[in-house]
C-alpha cells in the first residue's frame, strides 16, 4: 500500500481523530481509554501490513491475518465501546487444509464465536425481517 494510504490509518492512531469519527458512524464518543484501545488496534494492524509488505512469501500471509485481525478488534471494539478484555479470545477460524498443502490450496472452516463473526455482526448488512 502506498504511504499516502497508510497515512489515512496513521490519523485514525490518534484518540482525538477517533473518537468524534465513532461517534458519527455509531452515535456514541468512545471514552479516552477505549479511544486508546481502538487506535492501539489500528495501530498493531498497521504494523503487521506493513511488514507483510517486504516479507518473503512465506510469511506474509500470517502477518497479513494478525494484521486483519488487529483491524477486526478495532472495528468491533468501535462499534460496541466495551473493552477489548471483553473480546472472546479466539479468531474464529480453523485451518481444515490437508498437511503440506500449497498456501494457494490452504482452506479455512469459520467456527460460530470468535473476532471475526464479530466483525462481520460490524461490517454486514442488518437482516430482513422475514415475513
Amino acid at each position: 500500500m502506498p504511504e499516502a494510504d497508510w497515512q489515512k490509518c496513521k490519523f485514525l492512531e490518534s484518540g482525538e481523530n477517533l473518537k468524534p469519527l465513532v461517534k458519527m458512524r455509531f452515535g456514541r464518543e468512545p471514552s479516552s481509554s477505549r479511544a486508546r484501545e481502538i487506535s492501539a488496534c489500528l495501530q498493531q494492524g498497521r504494523f503487521f501490513y506493513q511488514a507483510a509488505e517486504s516479507s518473503p512469501l512465506e510469511i506474509r500471509p500470517l502477518q497479513q491475518f494478525y494484521g486483519m485481525i488487529g483491524f477486526a478488534k478495532a472495528s468491533v471494539t468501535a462499534k460496541s465501546l466495551d473493552s477489548l478484555s471483553t473480546l472472546k479470545p479466539s479468531h474464529g477460524l480453523r485451518d481444515i487444509s490437508a498437511v503440506n498443502s500449497r498456501i494457494a490450496d490452504l482452506s479455512v472452516q469459520i467456527e460460530r464465536e470468535g473476532t471475526f463473526q464479530k466483525f462481520n455482526d460490524v461490517v454486514a448488512p442488518p437482516a430482513k425481517p422475514s415475513l
